[in-house]
């Protein structure tokens, strides 16, 4: 029986991870956790690693993969990520588990759920989001976003519900205590995803694709806060008389988007 579950484990740059299931398949996308903390967190949505069929991985970077070696030598689940980002993980990782793929996107099917790989602009080896077909439902999950570019919106559109990165308030990264080539790096095209811009397409993907609720993600925790977040996107649809559901992820424990 197909019951599809969502839920982000932990959000955020000390961390992320994303549950998908459709009851009969469970995955996970990114494992940027500990594999204790990604245990726990499995634990408080009602599954665990032995029930995890697959990783799919967005991109190398540590907060995307710190759990990943040890979860493999405990559990052996094959990974799925960008080509140009497997040689960036830990040697002692069993490469026969790992499946590199295209880095322009790629699409597969697990079992009962069909995925799709798209390309993100960030500032990795190569990075990707993804959207998942649970029986005749689409769901989404983009974080990592330097801009938005036509292929992402395309591949969103239709989602039902959606993750999306609202990694920044402008003002707060402006006047906030990081170095100049930090923000400069996170401002750029191939950094993150302002809220502002996230509060735009989340209003195309609503009017054009049908989307219903959104779940911010990915928030820094120097330049942005939950209440922020919430405000600068709600503003912005409500300007435009735009309504839909918007929620934020918590940084280190479930934040459900799909649960039936």
């Amino acid at each position: 029986m197909i019951s599809p579950k969502i839920y982000t484990l932990s959000s955020g740059s000390s961390g992320n991870c994303v549950y998908v299931s459709s009851g009969d398949t469970s995955l996970l996308v990114d494992a940027g956790v500990s594999a204790r903390a990604t245990e726990r967190l499995l634990c408080e949505v009602g599954s665990s690693l032995d029930k995890i069929d697959a990783i799919l991985i967005t991109h190398e970077h540590t907060d995307h993969i710190k759990g990943l070696e040890v979860i493999q030598k405990r559990r052996r689940i094959p990974v799925y990520m960008p080509e140009s980002c497997v040689r960036y993980l830990s040697p002692e990782i069993d490469r026969s588990l790992i499946f590199g793929m295209s880095d322009g996107g790629f699409s597969l099917r697990i079992k009962d759920i069909e995925i799709t790989a798209f390309a993100t602009p960030h500032d990795s080896a190569a990075s990707v989001g993804y959207t998942f077909k649970i029986g005749e439902r689409k769901f989404g999950v983009a974080t990592d976003i330097g801009h938005v570019t036509e292929n992402i919106v395309r591949s969103l559109c239709g989602c039902e519900k959606i993750v999306i990165e609202a990694n920044y308030e402008k003002s707060m990264l402006e006047n906030g205590p990081y170095p100049m080539y930090l923000k400069k790096r996170i401002n750029s095209s191939d950094g993150h995803l302002e809220n502002t811009e996230c509060a735009k397409i989340i209003a195309y993907l609503v009017l054009e694709g049908g989307t219903d609720t959104f779940l911010l993600a990915h928030l820094s925790a120097h330049n942005n806060t939950p209440d922020r977040a919430l405000k600068t996107v709600k503003k912005y649809l409500s300007d435009r008389h735009i309504s839909t559901r918007v929620l934020v992820a918590n940084r280190n424990s479930p934040s459900l988007l799909v649960n039936t």
